[in-house]
């Protein structure tokens, strides 16, 4: 064809080149994971957005910013331009950040409840005699002697009253 003979190809979206004179596609710089670009003949990795909050992308050279996926509840991603997203951990659980815009977060448990696993999408309630006075919690402490609590998800135990004990 002899437009192949006149004319310079520009380099597809979701690449770059910063050099004159290049000779072949394969020239042509991939955007790195966690990036996209939808512009045509780009002439810098600045044509390469991140990925947003909430999203990653493992592949290189993407083209368009739905690629970018969200992560699945019980991870997240809090950094821009990311390749993967990080599992919640102990003492959290995953959760939706708004209704309708798919991102995932990862958020303590509350106080009376606990985590003790991975990638988790709710906390367990801490059990009778037992309870979890600070939030992010990955397991439940036993009431000390002297203390009891005869309820679920509590974050105290109470004293014996005079005249009692539990030892």
């Amino acid at each position: 064809e002899e437009s192949d003979t006149v004319v310079c190809k520009a380099c597809k979206k979701g690449t770059y080149s910063t050099e004159k004179g290049n000779d072949k596609e394969s020239n042509c710089k991939n955007c790195g994971s966690g990036r996209w670009s939808s512009t045509k003949a780009a002439s810098s990795a600045d044509a390469c957005k991140q990925c947003s909050v909430g999203k990653f992308s493992a592949d290189v050279g993407v083209a368009i910013e739905a690629l970018c996926k969200p992560c699945d509840l019980g991870f997240e991603q809090v950094d821009e331009g990311k390749a993967f997203c990080l599992p919640c951990t102990a003492g959290k659980f995953g959760t939706n950040v708004g209704a309708s815009n798919g991102i995932h977060i990862c958020s303590n448990c509350v106080q009376g409840q606990y985590q003790s696993e991975m990638e988790q999408t709710t906390c367990l309630i801490c059990a009778q005699g037992k309870f979890s006075s600070n939030s992010g919690a990955s397991t439940c402490d036993i009431c000390q002697n002297g203390n009891y609590q005869t309820e679920k998800g509590q974050s105290v135990c109470k004293p014996c009253k005079v005249g009692r004990y539990r030892g």
